[in-house]
């Protein structure tokens, strides 16, 4: 049996406007694009949502041999001597998990019509509650009328919804988490409350009179819907005509009128939309839109069931300035594999020079059997200007390259293989072809695990790569590594000792190589020797058992001068980050597989933590490293660079402490000892105490090159207001590399976001834009873009 996609939305009052109808202007590309997600941010505690009391008795499923029967009780029951029997309080009539609960009623034996009068409460039987002062119906066949009725639609998934609610309580109070402790009995962050779906409430509404036709078909008169909580009528959708088919599990309705603060904001003739989980072709809500360049824009999406394991969407855009474009999705899902296909095409663009403007997507993932994966993620726009035009996210517009590359995996118990294709495409007028990394064409890798020898470990690792390149005066080729390597554990729990020794081996096929060699090679062998000791003392500190522990290290590395890897392509190697503690001890100085660099050199190192001894959580970590060189280094990147003739490296210093569930702070430096001077700084604190209240600070500085310091934060002002940010700033230019403030407003089932940008445009230069962002709850939303 094939998998479903998910619905949308699953109430019928919803599902017509699901959130599927996103904005123009600040919806992302086919390339950015990622699943719509609700504005809403108010928790729980401030967006409580109303709960249907369903009776015990309409919970649990009748008897076997009794589904069917009509149950009922009341404190008095009589008959005048007629077909009539009369109920007088408490009325309960139940029919497997349907009932009706009324002050009195009068049931007629021969007509089945059952007349229920005051406090009437019909539960239906997926929970729904519709409540009146009278219903006439005939119990049999389920067909009668209620007049003046308030319905209330139970929500069978709560937890999908756009908010993640959390049973959390917290002062919002803009400074309160600086000044209180964080509450007892916290749950995870990101967790959701154990509501009972089955008597969550999604919507309301009223309706003039209803009409049953049996219990698959009602007729409703004159009806007023909301999403909003009880005393909240911000957001209504109203209807003179409602039609629900249960069979065909579609609903019909006619002269619908979606209004704001009682301001109609649209109109529907007539909408057609599904009442359960099966999915409906038909349109879905508008989108509006605007920005200083497109213009107005509107956009209507069409969506498309196609089985219950595959739907697809169609959306046509007008751009006022721009003209008509179309945009596309294809979803499909099923056992061993899922995807999703987006593209979307802009014929003579007017305001790009009447050209022709595009971008698309593939994301699919696979899986055969237990041990074969397959990935591929292809994107593609048709120009360097599309992410800027189209994309409102500061991050996206920023970006350089986008990836298209496609992957075949293989996991088993002794090797691992993969087999790779991956290209860049340039979006950026600021890089160069030139500067475009390597396309792999393809990339092989196979591993074999290492394995045991008496008590020697044994592994190979083996890379095939065909590397291609644009510039065509850029030199191309296969490259084939194979590292061999053969090590002797020796750990105990104080420490360990592990000697290694491998061999390198690499070997070209090239083509308009300028060195003149097409099949250079070379056979590096390289013997390393890491060990390290662990000593611990236990420290009470406020009332806490902490241990403590210092971790020697010392790390020892002699590979010999190949000097003729100068002459090798660089097709993917660096010579790596002096800012991270790590690389210390790493055999290779060289990230990439072009080059094995010469060295003889010990690694010193030191490493202190401090961990609770009752959870294990580590609360400070601090590492002190420095080599030392016994030789000069003298293979470089390129022919004739110059050796490395110092004897030591920088010294390294790298902190880390986790201060509470909230605080956790973080810095690193290198310390030139030749120059008695800071080459590097960098520090940065997170605070992190729910999804809504987070915070993260950063400042860098390298020495006459760049000093940068950059905030993020997510910041409530009230339970229904919230404050975020994204700075970037660089210091020693005095100038911003990326600006982005907003505020929303939550209104539970309807909100509002503005927000101020001033980001790079691709050309070395800033653009400013302003953003506006309204939105009702699974109905739409309405965007601006200008400046």
């Amino acid at each position: 049996m094939h998998p479903k996609i998910n619905p949308e939305v699953k109430s019928w009052l919803f599902t017509a406007t699901a959130a599927v109808a996103v904005s123009c202007a600040a919806a992302p590309s086919a390339v950015a694009q990622s699943s719509q997600q609700g504005l809403g941010f108010a928790d729980y505690s401030i967006c409580r949502t109303d709960t249907i009391e369903i009776p015990a008795m309409l919970r649990e499923s009748p008897p076997a041999g009794k589904q069917g029967q009509i149950t009922a009780e009341s404190d008095v029951m009589y008959s005048l001597g007629d077909d009539r029997i009369h109920l007088d309080g408490n009325v309960r009539i139940v029919r497997d998990r349907q009932g009706i609960l009324a002050d009195r009623a009068v049931y007629d034996k021969e007509t089945d019509l059952l007349e229920a009068k005051g406090n009437v409460k019909l539960y239906t039987s997926d929970g729904d509650e519709l409540k009146a002062e009278t219903v006439a119906l005939d119990v049999i066949d389920f067909s009668g009328v209620m007049q003046d009725a308030r319905i209330r639609f139970v929500d069978f998934h709560p937890t999908l919804t756009s908010r993640r609610h959390t049973r959390f309580e917290e002062d919002y109070s803009l400074f309160a988490p600086f000044t209180n402790k964080v509450p007892a009995g916290r749950q995870a962050k990101g967790s959701v409350p154990d509501l009972d779906a089955a008597s969550h409430v999604r919507a309301r509404a009223t309706a003039a009179s209803i009409e049953f036709e049996g219990g698959d078909y009602q007729l409703m008169h004159d009806v007023v819907m909301t999403n909003c909580e009880e005393g909240n009528r911000s957001v209504e959708l109203s209807a003179k005509r409602v039609e629900l088919d249960h069979v065909e599990g579609t609903g019909i309705g006619r002269s619908m009128i979606v209004k704001f603060k009682k301001v109609p904001i649209f109109y529907l003739p007539v909408m057609s939309f599904p009442i359960d989980d099966r999915r409906k072709t038909g349109f879905l809500f508008p989108g509006y839109g605007y920005d200083e360049k497109s213009g107005l824009t509107l956009e209507l999406p069409y969506y498309i069931h196609i089985a219950p394991q595959y739907d697809a969407t169609v959306t046509p855009r007008i751009y006022k300035n721009r003209g008509i474009q179309l945009y596309g999705e294809y979803r499909y899902l099923a056992e061993n594999f899922k995807g999703d296909i987006r593209a979307e095409f802009l014929p003579s663009d007017d305001v790009f020079d009447d050209q022709d403007r595009y971008a698309s997507s593939i994301d699919h993932e696979a899986r055969f059997g237990e041990n074969w994966d397959l990935d591929l993620d292809f994107q593609d726009v048709s120009d360097n200007r599309y992410l800027y035009d189209f994309s409102s996210d500061v991050d996206v517009t920023g970006t350089t390259w986008i990836l298209q590359k496609a992957d075949l995996r293989y996991y088993g118990d002794a090797i691992d293989f993969k087999v790779e294709t991956s290209a860049y495409k340039r979006v950026n007028d600021n890089v160069s072809v030139r500067g475009q990394p390597y396309e792999r064409l393809p990339e092989a890798r196979l591993d074999l695990k290492e394995m045991s020898l008496g008590p020697f470990r044994f592994g190979i690792d083996s890379q095939y790569t065909n590397y291609a390149h644009d510039d065509i005066t850029r030199v191309d080729g296969s490259r084939l590594r194979v590292e061999p390597r053969l090590s002797l554990p020796m750990k105990r729990v104080y420490g360990h000792l592990t000697p290694e020794v491998s061999l390198h081996s690499i070997r070209y096929d090239l083509e308009n190589n300028p060195a003149g060699d097409d099949s250079p090679s070379v056979v590096v062998p390289v013997f390393s020797m890491d060990s390290g000791l662990i000593f611990e003392r236990f420290t009470n500190w406020r009332d806490t058992v902490y241990m403590q522990t210092l971790e020697p290290r010392l790390f020892y590395v002699n590979i010999p001068t190949k000097l003729e890897q100068e002459h090798f392509p660089d097709f993917d190697t660096g010579s790596g980050s002096v800012s991270s503690f790590s690389h210390f001890f790493r055999e290779n100085r060289f990230f990439g597989g072009d080059r094995v660099g010469d060295t003889h050199q010990v690694s010193l190192g030191l490493t202190s933590r401090t961990v609770e001894d009752d959870t294990g959580k580590e609360r400070v970590k601090i590492n002190l490293g420095q080599v030392y060189y016994l030789d000069d280094r003298e293979v470089g990147l390129f022919p004739g660079s110059a050796a490395q003739t110092g004897s030591r490296s920088d010294f390294l210093a790298e902190s880390t402490a986790n201060l509470n569930e909230d605080w956790s702070v973080r810095g690193f430096a290198r310390w030139s000892a030749d120059q008695s001077e800071l080459e590097y700084i960098s520090v940065s604190a997170d605070y992190d105490h729910s999804r809504r209240r987070n915070a993260s600070v950063s400042y860098s500085r390298t020495k006459d090159v760049r000093e940068d310091l950059n905030l993020d934060f997510d910041l409530p002002v009230s339970g229904r207001w919230q404050l975020d940010s994204d700075v970037r700033y660089t210091l020693r230019k005095n100038e911003w590399r990326s600006v982005a403030l907003g505020v929303a407003y939550d209104g539970c089932c309807w909100a509002a976001r503005m927000e101020v940008q001033r980001y790079p445009d691709g050309r070395g230069n800033l653009e400013n834009r302003f953003m506006f962002i309204f939105e009702l709850d699974d109905l739409g939303r309405i965007s601006t873009s200008e400046w």
